[in-house]
């Protein structure tokens, strides 16, 4: 299945139909991720196929998830666009069988319908970076810092440079 995608979808009958599911849906739409961005632009990918083994008793969906939002760089909170990807390999399982399984395995666990772009928007949020954030050598904030003579040593623990409070400590000591 291919272009427009449900709003709902059944993962157990998809995956006993051996389904593969391709299409966009649109960013706006996904309003806990959207807290995160600076517009509401742009597409979310989505490329699933969802699978069962012959005798029904294992289903499984797998793929990607992918987007790209327009978000805040927190070392110089200035725009930029993060790609975000999710890669999918989950167990479809019902609330019976969940109860059973390894805590070490992915699964999803269904009682009917499932939103498909809540479940979009809940492995987007889980790809985000906890602290998003251009590359360095990308950053604006990073170029300024090494025209003014701080490197990336300087500014963590362990850097060539002595802290401020380094003297302090001396003269403290050389008190007793």
């Amino acid at each position: 299945m291919s272009g427009a995608l449900p709003t709902s979808i059944d993962p157990v009958w998809l995956a006993d139909q051996q389904t593969h599911l391709s299409g966009t849906i649109p960013l706006k739409r996904m309003t806990r991720l959207l807290a995160d961005c600076r517009s509401g632009d742009g597409e979310v990918r989505i490329d699933l196929q969802f699978r069962s083994d012959p005798n029904g008793e294992r289903r499984s969906v797998q793929g990607k998830i992918e987007a790209s939002i327009e978000t805040t760089c927190e070392r110089c909170l200035e725009s930029m666009t993060l790609p975000l990807l999710a890669e999918i390999d989950m167990l479809i399982v019902t609330a019976e069988q969940a109860s059973v399984m390894d805590d070490h395995e992915d699964v999803l666990v269904v009682k009917g319908p499932v939103s498909l772009g809540e479940l979009a928007e809940n492995e987007l949020i889980l790809a985000m970076p906890m602290i998003p954030m251009h590359p360095e050598d990308k950053c604006p904030a990073s170029a300024l810092l090494r025209d003014q003579g701080i490197d990336e040593k300087d500014r963590q623990d362990g850097g060539e440079k002595q802290s401020p409070f380094a003297k302090l400590a001396e003269l403290k000591r050389s008190d007793r």
